[in-house]
């Protein structure tokens, strides 16, 4: 027996050398509960952290964390030159503007994470064509305190949204989203991020395109769970 699955595409005007918003509504019987409702979502490419096999555990100075762009597992070259993922393999020490790499052919984008820790981690998506994909930054990241071994607690980054898009003219696209801490049972508290805004526009001009989400209106039935360390 299959799953059902719809999609819905939003119809956007393309800025002037034809890039544009791509959006949309999906479901999927399978999708479970979120913020649209059972099955419903608007899928925004994101990078996240892979949690197949366990909980994070974010260490300061050793690479102990794999990551997935849109779904796509990420690997690195470590210390030694070879290719490698964090969970397999001697631990890779932590660097600044670190490269990584798609496991799919033909896929030719450059692949940055910025910043020195799980902390302030962002990325820099640069596609063949030149287009570049900011993702993370301030109002853009899923992030929460977890408590290492030794007891002390601190803050880190599990997800990073799509925060803007720019070609090389200059055009650009830009999602805002709504960072909300959503109450869960027992007082407990979730992080989330939803989209709330999109800009689409031309270089160095006021945006020709704002779409809103209303977010206020509604009923907030998700399924929560702690697989990055904290409640999200």
């Amino acid at each position: 027996r299959g799953s059902a699955n719809l999609q819905y595409p939003f119809e956007m005007p393309p800025a002037r050398n034809g890039m544009q918003p791509s959006l949309g509504l999906q479901y999927s019987s399978e999708g479970g509960s979120g913020w649209l409702g059972e099955g419903w979502n608007i899928s925004v490419p994101s990078i996240t952290l892979d949690t197949r096999w366990g909980v994070p555990r974010y260490d300061q100075s050793k690479e102990t964390e794999t990551y997935l762009l849109s779904g796509s597992m990420l690997s690195t070259m470590d210390d030694n030159g070879q290719m490698g993922v964090a969970h397999r393999g001697e631990k890779m020490n932590r660097k600044a503007d670190r490269q990584f790499y798609t496991r799919q052919g033909g896929d030719f984008s450059r692949i940055i994470r910025k910043g020195d820790s799980p902390a302030n981690y962002y990325w820099e998506v640069t596609d063949k064509q030149g287009v570049k994909y900011i993702y993370g930054g301030d109002g853009a990241v899923v992030k929460g305190n977890v408590t290492d071994a030794s007891g002390s607690t601190r803050e880190v980054i599990a997800e990073w949204k799509l925060k803007r898009v720019e070609e090389l003219h200059g055009d650009y696209i830009e999602y805002v989203y709504d960072i909300v801490d959503e109450d869960v049972r027992g007082g407990l508290k979730a992080k989330a991020a939803y989209l709330k805004e999109v800009h689409a526009g031309n270089a160095g001009q006021e945006p020709h395109t704002v779409v809103l989400f209303d977010g206020n209106k509604v009923k907030q039935v998700k399924t929560n769970n702690a697989r990055y360390g904290f409640l999200a």
